[in-house]
This record gives structure tokens, sequence and C-alpha cells, in this order.
């Protein structure tokens, strides 16, 4: 079981990585990081979210039937709510150049922020999979032993 687990984090990982630098290179294609770019940020990384949420309750799906918990496919990605901290970047530049750091080092804030918000965004969408799986196999969690 911990080998699977590893490999499900392993995986997790590769979708938070790979969606984290489209998305940065989204960030770093906007002409400017105003409250009014906000709206059209979020339009531009929107296929990019889907893609990442659908990956990661198809792995998930994948990691939760392993563990007999439930049936191959039981969750679909349209029941997981997941919600993307979209003004996060923003809001981590706008901070840097109120403390007086360079443009440059503003907008490296910016990157820091959407690869730390896509990890939480994954990490989130494969919880609550499996908080939907768990629900669907008619299972009641009563504890958790650590398996790591």
């Amino acid at each position: 079981m911990v080998t699977l687990t590893k490999r499900y984090q392993t995986q997790l990982d590769r979708i938070s990585q790979a969606t984290g630098q489209s998305i940065q290179k989204v960030w770093s294609e906007l002409g400017a990081h105003n409250e009014a770019d906000i709206e059209g940020f979020l339009e531009r990384i929107g296929s990019h979210l889907t893609a990442a949420k659908n990956a990661t309750v198809a792995t998930s799906n994948g990691y939760y039937a392993f563990l007999g918990t439930a049936r191959p496919g039981t969750v679909r990605a349209a029941a997981v709510e997941s919600e993307f901290p979209v003004r996060d970047p923003f809001i981590s530049y706008w901070q840097a150049l109120k403390s007086g750091a360079s443009e440059e080092d503003a907008l490296a804030a910016g990157h820091a922020r959407v690869l730390a918000a896509v990890t939480d965004y994954v990490t989130s969408t494969g919880r609550r999979t499996g908080d939907h799986a768990i629900e669907a196999s008619g299972q009641r969690i009563v504890g958790w032993r650590r398996a790591l």
C-alpha cells in the first residue's frame, strides 16, 4: 500500500508541475497585473484547470479503486468542487511591489504563488475525490492509520 500511495503522490505531483508551468506561462504573458486583468487571467487558464481537475479525479479514482474504497470511475469530475484562488498571484505581486521589491522580483513572487496555488488545487481535488469515493462506497471512516 505504501508503494501505491507514493506512486499516487508522484502522479499528483506531475499533474501539479505540468499545470503550474502552463499557468506560469500565462502569468508571464499578461501585459499587466492589475485588478482588471484577473478575469482575463482566469479565462486564459480555465482549460488548464479543467485538464488538471480531470486528470486528478481520474488518478484519484484509480487510487481509491485499488484501495478497495470505490469502484473504478465512481466519482465524476463534475461532482468534485474545486476552486482555484485566481487572485492569489496578483496579491503576491502587489504585496511584493508595496514592500519595495523590483518589478522582476514581484513577478517572481506571482510565479511562485501560481505554483503553490496549483499544488493546493490538485491536492484539494484529490482529497475531495476521496470524500466522494468514501461516500459512494457506503463505508464509514472511524479513524486513520498513517501509512507513510
